[in-house]
């Protein structure tokens, strides 16, 4: 009716809107660019990619600008706008489109210069390190978990076509993750605060989202007989990933659920029990408990009696509240 067209924003209004949004993000503070990127998400289902065809490569602008501030808001965009494709279904509906195709061309275009900036990032997070400035250490962690959330959302339904195709490329991927999942979290890092606390540091956060990645692929991709997709090249990658990388993520897994005992470092809770999802994944395969039998012993002793042990804190939410206690057991 004539209101509803009243209401409309025409296409030349959208248009200089669209041209400044990811400039406009770059310049705002924090929580506003937060509100920007959700509002992106509107937008894309509406006009991308047929109304906004030049959205993917503005984002890389951004994120190849070599300055901060784009470069966080050309991470945070593109994770909104892989999102809204995140769930979508893999089949051709019924007027011939798929879905699923405007994220697997993102991933083609974007994915190559996020492995290059992983490697950036994980150089950066060194050097800070060893510098003893947290700070920059944090920034650097940050931006990793944006592109760790981007992989999570682009591929945990369903792999894109650019991990099935290219082997190496998901080769690299693994590195990457592995490489910042066995990072050492500096002993300074989180002095003082509780267990719970410690998942508040960027350290932390990578790894969760890290865990959160390696135990949905070896859920979905760790026995070639279950994939739920059973085309050639899918079984294909699943063998390929449980002959080749499903080994060393475990040996990974157990390395980090050790460093209380070996490295003195506590765990964050949630990223120790990501890890001892994948480990209690990892028995069936006879490829990966091949990797735990040797490592039982010390397992049992150092890694899981610890966990079933009554802790200070548990005393004193017993004493406090015995029916959250109760609850939380």
């Amino acid at each position: 009716n004539k209101q509803e067209q009243t209401l409309m924003i025409q296409d030349w209004e959208k248009d200089p809107v669209k041209k400044e949004y990811l400039n406009v993000m770059a310049m705002c503070e924090p929580r506003t660019r937060a509100q920007l990127a959700e509002a992106l998400k509107s937008i894309v289902a509406s006009d991308f990619p047929a109304s906004y065809p030049d959205l993917i490569s503005s984002i890389m602008q951004q994120i190849t600008s070599g300055d901060g501030s784009r470069l966080d808001a050309g991470l945070i965009a593109l994770r909104n706008v892989v999102k809204v494709y995140e769930f979508k279904s893999a089949e051709v509906g019924s007027d011939g489109i798929q879905p699923r195709a405007p994220l697997y061309a993102i991933v083609s275009v974007c994915f190559p210069t996020l492995l290059e900036l992983m490697s950036h990032l994980q150089a950066e997070v060194d050097r800070a390190q060893q510098a003893k400035d947290d700070a920059a250490a944090s920034v650097a962690l940050v931006r990793e978990r944006l592109v760790c959330k981007i992989l999570w959302s682009s591929a945990q339904f369903r792999l894109p076509p650019l991990f099935l195709d290219d082997e190496n490329h998901f080769s690299m991927w693994v590195e990457k993750l592995l490489i910042a999942w066995r990072h050492p979290v500096p002993a300074h890092v989180g002095a003082g605060l509780s267990a719970d606390e410690l998942l508040s540091l960027p350290d932390w956060k990578l790894k969760k989202w890290i865990g959160h990645i390696m135990h949905r692929f070896f859920q979905r991709y760790g026995d070639p007989k279950r994939v739920e997709d059973e085309s050639q090249k899918m079984t294909q990658f699943a063998t390929r990933f449980l002959n080749t990388f499903a080994a060393p993520i475990t040996s990974a897994m157990l390395e980090v659920l050790a460093w209380p005992h070996t490295r003195n470092i506590r765990l964050s809770p949630r990223v120790a029990n990501l890890a001892l999802n994948y480990v209690e994944a990892a028995i069936t395969p006879a490829i990966t408990y091949a990797v735990l039998q040797p490592e039982i012993g010390s397992f049992l002793s150092h890694i899981l009696f610890p966990y079933l042990c009554v802790s200070d804190a548990d005393v004193q939410l017993w004493d406090e509240d015995p029916v959250e206690y109760v609850n939380k057991s």
